[in-house]
């Protein structure tokens, strides 16, 4: 605007120009108080994202500040100056018409309404008017001073105007300055009852998200429907929930109170935007609170009905197994006759059916069992996973018997049907055959008819079917028991079918007979004597030796049944013979001849058929001794392999001995029985050279399965003995080495005893070595914990909590001692003691080491890195400050202690220690009075302004990056850097030096023919950025002596392993923007 004029015309100009810029910079004041509030607003949610604001900010607001200044000055200069030049009047106008205007403009601000952000500007604007109002109390001083001596110069004068002007002055500056603060008192007022009541509407909507979260948080579910119903009853119980009907009652009150209000304030909407806004989000808040409640609830109740109807359903299932499994073992065995099995078999099948359609059931029940011990209470999804094996075994067991009985009676029912079938046919047969005997005998054939129709019947070709009949139909009534009817029916069956047989075959016998009295009667004795030739060469060929006639008990008695019956047979045509005798014509040579014939056939048939007799009683006899033979181990063999089933072993000596003394016994018994084995092998040998083709299979049957089951059982009697030897062996063994293990324990318990009562050092190299050895002597004696587990399979309450041994009891085999042997239960408690001991001296050897690093790092601790590195930790969880404090407050005064705070930042998870915590509390608690408030929380942690620096050298901006990033280092000796000369370093214990150069706005050094960052580089070579990684030896000279070849190998470092998230969080950190602001990257140059 150029300097003050020194005419009045001008310096009036100049006025005007500067009341015109005033305007302006009123109108600007409302934009810059946004900016100000937005860049607190955005440093109130993320410190670290304001940083790169702030600076700017404050230069506004610094110009800003001048840019006021200047206009005041300049206006009360230019004042002055017309004061000066003796414009008095003019001045007086002026200062009046600004009065006047400031009182039209305060009187505007009668009804001023709206959310904080409205009522700040106009707060802003009211001090722009104030300082305004500051700068012309000189302005006004002036002229009343200057009045005051231009009155006492002028006595005699009578009344001015310019009196009159300074009266309605100063009248006016009174009024003005009184209206001013009491417009400002006013807003203040509103301000605070504003933020007051945006303040409540926070705090509720703060708590409707927490409980939102808490709703949604993953809890496990009650499986059972006792503990279902409990934890749907205490969530309608619950504290949160009585809360919710309290906050959703205030919430409402300030939701009418924001309301009412809005309504008195009846301003434009822009003014209350934030209002609006708090309310909105407080309505949004208190709806969603109350549907996720009424979800949650509707979902327990839900979940409540699916628990009971799955229990439901369960015990239903479980009830019909019951019932299954009772009806399926009391059903009688298959039956030996066809109509009753058929009965049986479509019983069975319907209750199969009734099975398999509860396969869906059981599927249903498995996949819901499944969710609810997947996330259901621990102890009750043991009891769901217990139940749900339950059931799945017990219907597959179900299922299998009933697939079995199935089968049982399919095969039965064959069985039962070829029987059925073939008894029926050959009774057909019987009866057919013999009517239709009787009718062709009634007709009174000739002779050569009737030899005819006898020949036509060949009963003997029925005799196979017959006897396997007969067979079968015995073994049938053989399984029946002897109250069972069926037996009964099965013995008339029997009977009716030999009745009929013996009753055709006796008839075509007299029938034969019959036909050679015909012949004989009627002289025709060669036909006569012919038949009867032809039978007995018949029955000669039939009793020849070619025919085995040795076999199991039922064939030999069918066969000597069947010799019965030719013998009959033979004795009723010895009448025959007699009559030929008598009637031949001794002058006939051919008849005498033929007669001859007879009689010596019949000499040698009868003499035959005494030695079959006399075989068939010396068969039937061995027969009847094999089969007593193999009855009497078919009955020893189920004892004896019950005697030998396999039990657990006792594990005390007395009894391994009474075992022992009984197992001779039975081995005693096993030598008894072995003669009779031999006798069934001979026996069973012998029949089979010459047996009969229908019991070739009976008898291999019999032989296969007694010498089978005979060796296993000798190989079962064996296997017992060799056990009940070794476990013996083991007790007598476990004896010495149960005194060894107690020996150990008492001088290991000795020894930690001594250890107990030295005092820990506070040397951190003689800590580790103490921890080391400690270390070892843990080891050892977890390796003998392996021992005592194989004496007992008590596991101590000690192996479950500590970090270390922990015994494994499902997959170790319980040795053979007495669990209430003294001496078992003296190494048990040995043990636990010990082993308690020793995991208490690791614990103080690990926490003591911790301490006394966490004091070496409290040594280099700085707070600006620590509270950068929080910073950005917060931003990472895309967290709040703000929240860490309010989930801390205990106290009723808002305030956080020591302890609290302390348990707080470790429970959040912030990489960090105790020590460094209790320097940061003391930072945070200037006034100390032991707890820290708000204010002092969130300046402690609010970034320093950063003041523009001046413009820095290429060598100063390098030496700072490396200056900052050394810095990071957390090594008990921190990672030594020295500068040689310029752009010229020495890292670590290297007496090489590092080419640094500032490339492309970045700092680089040379390697070899390449470049690396900076971060690369300390990665490789600071050890506490280098941790885990395998990289060059970092305490190598980087110049090698001669003949030495470079190695890479494991850096391994001293720190003790509870600081790796410290160096992690560390390293993580020096990746920040340095001071320079620019990203430096260093190499390094052999």
């Amino acid at each position: 605007m150029g300097p003050i004029a020194t005419d009045i015309r001008s310096i009036k100009i100049q006025i005007e120009e500067v009341k015109i810029l005033k305007l302006q910079a009123v109108g600007k004041c409302v934009a810059i108080e946004g900016i100000n509030s937005s860049v607190q607003a955005l440093k109130n949610k993320s410190a670290v994202a304001a940083e790169n604001f702030i600076v700017a900010v404050e230069d506004i607001n610094t110009r800003w500040n001048k840019l006021v200044d200047g206009i005041f000055d300049r206006e009360q200069a230019l004042q002055d100056t017309l004061i000066k030049l003796g414009e008095l009047d003019t001045s007086l106008e002026d200062v009046n018409g600004y009065l006047q205007q400031v009182e039209e403009e305060l009187s505007d601000l009668d009804n001023v309404h709206g959310d904080p952000k409205y009522l700040e500007t106009h707060i802003k604007k009211l001090k722009m008017v104030q300082d305004d109002l500051d700068n012309q109390e000189a302005v006004v001083r002036a002229l009343n001073h200057n009045l005051a001596e231009m009155r006492a110069g002028d006595k005699g004068s009578k009344h001015s105007p310019l009196l009159d002007k300074q009266e309605e002055m100063n009248e006016l500056w009174k009024s003005v300055n009184s209206s001013l603060r009491d417009k400002r008192n006013r807003l203040q007022e509103k301000l605070t009852g504003v933020k007051s009541f945006l303040g409540d509407v926070e705090d509720v909507v703060n708590w409707l998200s927490d409980f939102e979260q808490t709703l949604k948080a993953v809890k496990t579910i009650g499986a059972l429907p006792d503990t279902a119903q409990k934890q749907c009853e205490k969530f309608n119980k619950s504290e949160h929930l009585i809360q919710l009907n309290a906050k959703n009652d205030q919430a409402h009150a300030l939701l009418t109170s924001g309301e009412e209000m809005l309504q008195a304030y009846n301003c434009h909407p822009f003014q209350t935007v934030q209002i609006r806004s708090s309310l909105a989000k407080l309505k949004r808040s208190c709806d969603a609170a109350k549907k996720q409640a009424k979800k949650k609830k509707l979902k327990l109740q839900e979940h409540l009905q699916n628990v009971t109807g799955f229990h439901s359903v369960m015990k239903i299932f479980t009830d019909w197994l019951i019932s299954g499994e009772t009806s399926l073992s009391k059903l009688k065995t298959p039956s030996k006759l066809v109509e009753p099995i058929e009965r049986q078999i479509k019983a069975h099948r319907d209750f199969h059916d009734d099975v398999e359609t509860h396969k869906e059931i059981v599927d249903r029940l498995d996949r819901t069992g499944t969710y609810l011990k997947y996330y259901g209470a621990k102890h009750d999804a043991i009891v769901i996973r217990n139940q749900l094996l339950s059931i799945k075994l017990r219907w597959k067991r179900l299922l299998w018997k009933t697939e079995e009985r199935g089968r049982l009676l399919n095969s039965a029912y064959k069985e039962d049907k070829r029987f059925a079938d073939d008894w029926k046919e050959l009774v057909g047969w019987l009866d057919a055959t013999k009517e239709s005997l009787n009718k062709l005998m009634a007709q009174r054939p000739s002779p050569v008819r009737m030899k005819e129709i006898i020949d036509e019947i060949k009963i003997g070709r029925k005799h196979p079917r017959y006897y396997a009949t007969t067979r079968l139909g015995r073994n049938l009534k053989d399984r029946c028991t002897k109250t069972d009817p069926e037996r009964e029916v099965l013995s008339k069956m029997l009977d009716e079918l030999k009745t009929k047989w013996t009753s055709l075959r006796t008839e075509i016998s007299q029938k034969q007979t019959q036909l050679d009295s015909q012949l004989l009667e009627s002289g025709r004795l060669v036909e006569a004597s012919k038949s009867l030739i032809d039978w007995l060469e018949k029955m000669e060929d039939a009793l020849s030796d070619k025919h085995p006639t040795r076999g199991d008990q039922d064939t030999v008695h069918s066969l000597v049944e069947q010799h019965k019956a030719f013998q009959e047979e033979f004795d009723s045509r010895r009448s025959t013979l007699n009559t030929l005798q008598q009637t031949a014509n001794p002058e006939d040579p051919a008849v005498l001849q033929q007669l001859n014939t007879l009689n010596d056939l019949w000499a040698k048939v009868d003499l035959l058929s005494n030695q079959r007799e006399q075989l068939l009683q010396k068969n039937l006899k061995s027969a009847s001794e094999f089969q007593a033979a193999v009855n009497a181990l078919r009955d020893f063999l189920p004892q004896a392999e019950q005697e030998l089933k396999f039990q657990p072993l006792p594990e005390h000596e007395l009894a391994i001995l009474q075992l022992m003394e009984r197992h001779e016994n039975f081995e005693d018994q096993l030598q008894e029985m072995e003669p009779n084995v031999e006798s069934i092998k001979e026996l069973g040998e012998e029949i089979m050279e010459h047996c009969h083709p229908n019991a070739v299979r009976f008898v291999k049957y019999y032989l296969t399965i007694t010498h089978t089951r005979w060796e296993q059982l000798l190989e079962r009697s064996r296997g017992r003995r060799k056990r009940l030897e070794d476990a013996l062996e083991d007790i007598q063994g476990n004896l010495s080495r149960l005194e060894d293990l107690l020996a150990y324990l008492s001088d290991a318990e000795v020894l930690l005893l001594t250890k107990q009562e030295d005092e820990i050092p506070e040397t951190v190299s003689l800590v580790e070595d103490l921890l080391k050895q400690h270390m070892e002597f843990h080891e050892e004696l977890q390796e003998k914990g392996k021992e005592v587990e194989k004496f007992t399979a008590v596991q101590s309450d000690s192996s479950r909590t500590s970090a270390g041994y922990t015994p494994k009891l499902k997959t170790v085999q319980r040795e053979l001692l007495d669990p209430n042997n003294p001496m078992v239960t003296q190494l048990q408690h040995r043990w636990r003691d010990v082993w308690r001991m020793s995991v208490d001296r690791k614990k103080r050897l690990h926490d003591h080491l911790e301490h006394l690093l966490e004091l070496e790092s409290v040594k280099n601790f700085n707070f600006e890195l620590w509270r950068q590195r929080y910073l950005a930790w917060v931003k990472t969880k895309k967290a709040r400050i703000t929240d860490f404090f309010r989930k801390q407050i205990k106290n009723e005064d808002g305030t956080i202690r020591r302890h609290d705070f302390i348990t707080g930042m470790l429970d959040s998870k912030f990489p960090t220690n105790k020590a460094e915590l209790n320097a940061v509390f003391n930072i945070f608690d200037r006034d100390r009075s032991g707890s820290i408030n708000y204010r002092e929380f969130i300046e402690a942690l609010r970034p320093v302004a950063k003041k523009p620096k001046r413009h820095m050298s290429e060598q100063e901006l390098v030496h700072d990056e490396i200056e900052r990033e050394v810095s990071t280092c957390k090594c008990r000796s921190q990672f030594k850097v020295e500068k040689v000369d310029q752009g010229k370093y020495r890292f670590g214990d290297s007496q090489k030096m590092v080419l640094v150069r500032f490339l492309n706005s970045t700092v680089m050094v040379r390697v070899g023919g390449g470049w690396v960052t900076l971060q690369k580089f300390l990665e490789n070579h600071d050890p506490c950025k280098a941790k885990g990684r395998t990289n060059t030896e970092l305490r190598e000279q980087f110049t090698l002596a001669d003949g030495t070849a470079q190695s890479r190998a494991s850096f391994s470092s001293r720190r003790h392993s509870g600081k790796a998230s410290n160096s992690g969080s560390d390293a993580g950190y020096s990746s920040a923007s340095s001071s320079a602001g620019i990203k430096c990257m260093l190499t390094f140059c052999y």
